[in-house]
């Protein structure tokens, strides 16, 4: 049943599917991002709140585009679920308006900030006077908008989590900012380091402190010099995953200033000049040799200037998912693959599948290959012979028996046997070789009218 969140379907099975009497069958269906949203925009209207959460969150969580229809009928939803999910969304300014007037107090908090300077003066003073307090705070920042915070608007907050994060991010009152540069809890000085409006007097003082991971913060502080912070004591663990300064890549088209960051001795601001778009070719070369190996990834995954030296390198060696979108670089190399049939490294012999001019024989020769990933690209490589996609069916990885199952070469004769197979029926029901009659016999037979 997965493969209803995740495989583009025919026509006619998503209208079946969207119609079914099983909740969990529209609920996989609208959580999941095989198909698009105009596809599943009828189950806004489904009558299980949960099928519309579900639908909702595959739009948060895959970044798809509600049509505003949809959205606006949403937004009137009885369930507040699914308009708190809403409210997660980027949304149209008279959208977010609406929602900073919703009955839902915790909607309104979320939402009167980014709706308050469209918000006429009566609904500000409306949310400013509101019963809940989380709400009043909200409005409150609100309406302080590009001013300092003061004391006592900030010890308003009523959640900790939303005081750190004015802490971190907003214009403080001095005496706010000093009582959380000196705060006996390292916690509070630690996100008042990161805070790109703070006085350089107090990020000078935060650059002495006896907690590390306060001094790691403000390292990377536009305010100071790099003289000043190369001088502050400061490791990193390069296994982690840290937050980088977003003022570095704001400034991603000054070529000097991208430079400069480059040559930096601290390593969180060289791995944010990474991500930047594009790169002058010294900064490109200076970047590539970098001692760092999160600083090399980071160069592949978002430069476009990246070089296809540095591309297979990553894709050797990193495990992570971005590893796939890197093929879609533009300097990644589309032929000569083909020399990586014999590497000892698994995810290079890969590389021999994005090859045009690989023989159909090194590819059936792959598909015996110990790395099942190797495997799984072989038996969608069209170059595969149809005998050996049916000896696949038998392999022992669930991926490649599965997938074999599926597959649209498959005889009809054998596809149809298949139906009747313990273990690859589901695959084999996918299929979209299957005749339509057959598709409509399996329906009737699961109860779908």
């Amino acid at each position: 049943m997965s493969e209803l969140a995740w495989r583009r379907l025919p026509e006619q099975v998503v209208a079946a599917v969207i119609d079914h009497p099983d909740p969990r069958v529209r609920r996989i269906f609208a959580g999941g991002h095989g198909a698009p949203m105009e596809h599943k925009a009828r189950l806004a209207d489904d009558p299980d709140p949960k099928v519309r959460r579900a639908l909702v969150g595959a739009a948060v969580d895959f970044g798809f585009s509600v049509p505003e229809g949809v959205l606006e009928k949403l937004l009137n939803d009885p369930d507040t679920g699914v308009r708190r999910e809403i409210s997660m969304l980027p949304l149209p300014a008279r959208l977010r308006v609406a929602l900073a007037r919703d009955p839902d107090p915790e909607i309104r908090a979320k939402t009167c900030v980014s709706a308050w300077e469209h918000l006429p003066a009566g609904d500000r003073n409306r949310l400013l006077a509101d019963t809940d307090p989380r709400v009043r705070s909200e409005a409150e920042l609100a309406a302080f908008g590009r001013h300092p915070i003061p004391v006592e608007c900030f010890d308003r907050i009523p959640d900790t989590y939303r005081r750190e994060s004015v802490a971190q991010s907003r214009m403080l009152a001095r005496d706010l900012a000093e009582r959380l540069a000196t705060h006996q809890e390292a916690r509070w000085r630690s996100r008042v380091a990161e805070n790109p409006h703070l006085p350089v007097d107090l990020v000078r003082r935060l650059a002495e402190d006896d907690d590390s991971e306060v001094r790691r913060k403000v390292s990377t502080h536009p305010a100071l010099t790099e003289e000043e912070r190369s001088a502050i004591e400061v490791g990193f663990d390069p296994v982690v995953r840290y937050h980088l300064p977003a003022w570095v890549r704001a400034r991603q088209d000054d070529a000097q200033f991208m430079r400069a960051c480059a040559a930096s001795s601290n390593v969180l601001i060289r791995r944010a000049a990474a991500c930047a778009e594009n790169l002058p070719a010294d900064v490109v070369e200076r970047l590539t040799e970098d001692e760092d190996y999160a600083v090399r990834l980071l160069l592949a995954e978002h430069c476009r200037q990246a070089p296809a030296s540095l591309l297979l390198f990553i894709w050797g060696s990193w495990k992570g998912l971005s590893r796939h979108r890197l093929r879609a670089h533009p300097n990644f190399p589309r032929q000569g693959l083909a020399r990586f049939a014999d590497d000892p490294n698994p995810r290079m012999r890969e590389l021999v599948f994005f090859d045009d001019q690989a023989p159909a024989e090194l590819i059936h020769r792959l598909s015996h290959d110990e790395n099942p990933e190797a495997r799984w690209h072989a038996l969608h490589d069209a170059r595969l012979s149809l005998e050996r996609v049916i000896e696949l069916l038998q392999d022992p990885d669930p991926n490649l028996h599965r997938g074999a199952a599926a597959d649209p070469r498959l005889p009809l004769e054998t596809l149809l046997e298949l139906l009747d197979d313990e273990k690859l029926a589901e695959p084999a029901a996918t299929n979209p070789a299957l005749p339509v009659e057959t598709m409509h016999r399996l329906l009737d037979r699961a109860g779908v009218a």
